[in-house]
């Protein structure tokens, strides 16, 4: 985890995602969670900071919809490259999404941003 907030009922977490047993970094996120829309068991669990959020919601049964609301496309910066473990190279690529319960109040917004894996696109610099 890179940096954490809670700002009243909001959540707030920044990580980078790695691979188990490589440690191999995948994908930089940042979600900001409704806790008070969610069970005290899923506000426990996500206070807690060893799972993401969306394995909290299935794990813990609580029903929910994605929404995409934009694929965006990214230079590498400084930051990224660090956090990502990238050299310089071509762009990366995200997407904004919404996570809402099935009143559509939502639940997290969610800002992720991947890695690329070698050997998926020719004209990609991967590591």
């Amino acid at each position: 985890m890179l940096g954490r907030l809670v700002d009243g009922p909001l959540y707030y977490r920044e990580v980078a995602l790695t691979l188990t047993g490589t440690g191999r970094p995948v994908e930089y996120g940042v979600i900001r969670v409704h806790l008070d829309r969610l069970p005290p068991t899923a506000q426990a669990r996500v206070r807690a900071e060893q799972q993401p959020f969306g394995r909290i919601l299935q794990e813990d049964g609580l029903p929910h919809q994605g929404w995409p609301g934009a694929f965006f496309q990214i230079r590498r910066g400084a930051r990224l490259r660090a956090l990502l473990d990238l050299p310089h190279g071509g762009p990366l690529y995200g997407r904004r999404n919404l996570l809402a319960n099935p009143v559509g109040q939502p639940l997290a917004e969610v800002v992720e941003i991947l890695a690329p894996v070698a050997g998926e696109n020719p004209d990609c610099i991967c590591p």
